[in-house]
């Protein structure tokens, strides 16, 4: 039996469905992708523990202080709750700030300097590194400005959910005590007792 051949007008196909299909693949991608502008600029190494069980899940705990280099950072998973509390903080150092930059703020993973230059830190943050910020003011009492984001954190999360969000600290191992226990200290003037220390597993020497 002879076989058929195909004409080139059997051969074409009709794009039109194909490009729908491109465009909703397209917009499913763009709507679906992370803004996030970093994951994290400040990376520990934490202390090593010989437990099994190890806390090391971030997205569990909206809120991670971080120590590094005797300095004090912070990094906030809820970006809503991140702009909510730069807005109140902005208005009680009386720092100007567009709505531009707030909401950049909100894509801005983790931060680590005083109020008064996160306007420089916001429209700079694709060429500042981790050494380039000088940390978050932090002393003894109650009103500096780290005790300060400590409350509004607290409030605002405490107004949109009803409660009160957790902490973890991610402290480098080879910071002194010092600088942890002044963490500590601050975050026990506003009532937070109950945190997290980020640890990794111990290497396991081989007999």
């Amino acid at each position: 039996m002879p076989i058929k051949k195909l004409s080139k007008k059997d051969l074409a196909v009709d794009s039109t469905a194909i490009c729908d299909v491109a465009f909703l693949l397209l917009s499913f991608f763009i709507l679906t992708s992370n803004s996030h502008e970093s994951t994290n600029l400040i990376q520990t190494n934490r202390p090593a523990i010989s437990s099994h069980i190890i806390s090391d899940n971030f997205d569990l705990i909206p809120v991670n202080v971080i120590i590094k280099r005797n300095k004090v950072y912070l990094k906030i998973d809820d970006n809503y709750l991140k702009k909510q509390v730069l807005i109140r903080m902005k208005t009680k150092y009386g720092v100007k700030l567009t709505g531009e930059e707030v909401s950049r703020f909100g894509n801005i993973s983790s931060f680590g300097d005083s109020i008064k230059s996160l306007k420089h830190f916001i429209n700079n943050f694709r060429t500042i590194t981790e050494k380039d910020m000088q940390g978050i003011p932090i002393d003894e009492t109650k009103k500096n400005e780290f005790s300060n984001w400590l409350s509004e954190i607290q409030s605002v999360d405490q107004n949109n959910n009803g409660f009160k969000c957790k902490f973890q600290i991610d402290a480098d191992q080879a910071e002194t005590y010092h600088i942890i226990e002044l963490v500590i200290r601050n975050l026990q003037f506003h009532d937070i007792n109950q945190f997290s220390l980020l640890t990794r597993p111990a290497m396991r020497s081989r007999r």
